[in-house]
């Protein structure tokens, strides 16, 4: 069984919550989507503590939920979500062969920095995230350095 309830009301919307959870048997399952993964923990124990004990609750955020069911869609193309955490570490991988085979000088006096894998995997989530192009792009002069002199006009 689906139920949907709008409500601008909070209070209203956690009460039919609760009583639609206790019109379940005790060994129905339910899938609980919230805004943040607090708000349903929340309806969960508050459903707990009304029964005594709750099983069969699973518990989801909206995003979550997208993930959850983007999945086969990701396994048919091949593809993997991949965590923050594996993000960083790529980029962190990324930057050791990179500098390994001097193929950064652009990013050499920073790239040895702690936070340099952190801001890469950030800026190609962003790219990714805008549909941008994460592709290399053709090299660029190198910089000139902080106390050359300037060419006169």
């Amino acid at each position: 069984m689906i139920a949907l309830f709008e409500s601008p009301s909070g209070a209203e919307r956690r009460a039919t919550a609760l009583a639609f959870l206790a019109a379940l048997p005790c060994d129905g399952e339910a899938l609980l989507v919230g805004a943040s993964r607090g708000a349903v923990d929340e309806l969960a124990h508050a459903h707990a503590a009304a029964r005594g004990a709750a099983f069969g609750l699973r518990r989801l955020t909206l995003t979550q939920l997208a993930a959850l069911l983007a999945q086969p869609a990701f396994a048919a193309a091949g593809l993997a979500h991949a965590t923050p955490l594996a993000s960083l570490a790529l980029a962190a991988r990324a930057t050791f062969d990179a500098r390994a085979a001097s193929a950064i000088p652009y990013f050499a006096p920073v790239a040895s920095s702690p936070g340099f894998a952190r801001s890469a995997a950030a800026t190609l989530g962003e790219l990714r995230g805008a549909r941008g192009d994460a592709a290399p792009h053709p090299p660029r002069a190198a910089p000139r350095p902080p106390h050359a002199p300037r060419r006169a006009r």
